[in-house]
């Protein structure tokens, strides 16, 4: 006995959704890595900002800018 076209088409909705929901979740299911140590937050002139930046050569490096007028 052969499935409808009508209920083959649901089935085919329902897998591509859940494969997909599978891809998508895949990265997010990794467990992240503990930090090595504390994060230190400094108020820094530019000369020390652009030394601290290139001693980290190679890692990610966040900066948070602002200034209030």
């Amino acid at each position: 006995m052969r499935p409808s076209r009508e209920r083959f088409m649901r089935l085919v909705r329902w897998g591509s959704l859940l494969g997909t929901l599978c891809l998508l979740a895949g990265p997010a299911a990794r467990t992240q890595e503990k930090a090595a140590g504390p994060v230190n937050l400094e108020v820094a002139k530019y000369d020390r900002l652009a030394q601290e930046v290139r001693k980290q050569r190679g890692k990610v490096v966040v900066i948070d800018m602002w200034q209030v007028h």
